[in-house]
């Protein structure tokens, strides 16, 4: 049987390039005992609880890296904390609804603000429907080529088709469409499948009230037999009061805070735009953080190989945390779980925002107890964190130095593994 802790590489070339050899210079020998694999006999059992204690490592690694990685989401020291970050909200998105906010600004970039919306109609765009005619029928539009104008605010378009003998409604119509296309006037025609199979002649313009449009026949009917003069939807401009002030655009999108926030309007009514700190991402990072120690607490509960001296410590820390923030929310319940009240939270973000911030990630706050606590174990050898760690083979000599603690890649779940 052969095992190794060193990712494929043999014993004598690990050892020349780990800290032991660091420490002890190029003439380090291995201890005596450590000449090769573990025995397969007697020791066969030996080697699974040290399969299992590697995998114990891991999965304590593992979760100790998912608790640091939530406490850095509110710890103050870390410039993309949810802390600095804000968030924009709309009272009554069928109003106005956030269409863009720019999280990434930086810090104090964005002012905290408030804009009072009063929407009396939104922008919208002409639309026209033709006909519904059978698409393997006869060309409603005459043979030959049909001459026809399409007037868009104060530009007229001279646009023409042309239909052959035997073309049915389905080419004459897309002929149509490819036309009006073609002339780049901001009417957009296409040709759509209608009720009991029929297709019709659409026409759809661009919002406002500006950008109305017309069509009519100059020689033949091309407008005629296909009905594109229809209008279904007239075309309207946005009509509006922002903090006591009126607008009036051609379309709906609102664009403020030099372009890190775009609100677009929805509906007639009124809504409040608030730009401000991100509570609610304060709080979704809060519930993680708790999910996190959570499972952390459970890992320790469970589990053999790892010294009853990190489960005590950890739950006496838990408790403590529970104890400082109960104000916000956070407590404790059976078997040292901890629960949070968003609610509770939420109220405390509104009367107490500093009083939160230092609570949560300050400098003496629990982001910071915690990263500590993580620092702490992930830059230990292994068998410190083991009840009873292997007291011989190559194992031994390498959970015992300082290669095998994995502060620098804490995230990698297979840190220590056998093949």
């Amino acid at each position: 049987m052969s095992d190794s802790f060193f990712y494929g590489v043999d014993p004598p070339t690990w050892y020349a390039s780990s800290l032991l050899n660091a420490a002890f210079g190029t003439n380090f020998s291995l201890p005596a005992g450590i000449n090769g694999p573990v025995a397969t006999d007697a020791s066969a059992q030996v080697y699974t609880d040290v399969n299992d204690q590697l995998s114990a490592l891991n999965g304590f690694y593992q979760q100790a890296y998912n608790v640091s990685t939530q406490a850095d989401q509110l710890a103050t020291g870390n410039p993309d904390s949810v802390f600095y970050q804000q968030a924009a909200t709309s009272s009554n998105p069928n109003a106005a609804a956030i269409g863009y906010f720019d999280t990434n600004n930086s810090a104090g970039e964005v002012p905290n603000s408030t804009f009072n919306f009063d929407v009396t109609q939104i922008a919208q765009a002409q639309t026209n429907m033709g006909t519904a005619l059978d698409p393997n029928a006869t060309a409603a539009i005459s043979t030959g080529t049909n001459q026809f104008n399409l007037t868009v605010g104060t530009n007229t378009y001279n646009l023409a088709v042309t239909v052959n003998p035997g073309d049915n409604n389905q080419t004459a119509l897309d002929a149509m469409a490819q036309a009006i296309n073609a002339a780049n006037s901001g009417v957009q025609a296409s040709v759509v499948s209608g009720a009991n199979g029929t297709i019709q002649l659409q026409l759809q313009g661009e919002t406002g009230s500006g950008n109305a449009f017309s069509v009519s026949d100059v020689s033949g009917n091309a407008v005629a037999g296909s009905g594109a003069a229809n209008t279904t939807q007239t075309a309207t401009s946005a009509s509006y009061t922002m903090n006591g002030a009126s607008y009036t655009q051609d379309n709906n999108a609102v664009f403020l805070l030099n372009g890190h926030l775009q609100v677009n309007l929805t509906g007639p009514g009124q809504s409040t735009i608030t730009v401000g700190p991100d509570s609610q991402g304060v709080v979704n990072a809060t519930n993680s953080l708790v999910d996190a120690m959570n499972g952390l607490t459970s890992y320790l509960a469970s589990n053999q190989y790892l010294k009853s001296d990190l489960a005590s410590q950890w739950t006496e820390m838990v408790a403590d945390a529970a104890n400082s923030l109960s104000q916000y929310g956070v407590s404790l319940g059976a078997n040292s779980q901890l629960s949070l009240d968003t609610t509770a939270l939420t109220n405390a973000l509104q009367s107490d925002a500093a009083g939160v911030q230092e609570a949560l990630g300050g400098i003496n706050g629990l982001a910071t107890t915690l990263a500590s606590f993580v620092s702490g174990i992930t830059s230990s050898p292994g068998a410190s964190l083991l009840a009873s760690p292997p007291s011989s083979g190559y194992e031994a000599a390498y959970l015992r130095s300082f290669s095998s603690a994995p502060a620098f890649r804490i995230g990698d779940s297979t840190f220590f593994r056998s093949v």
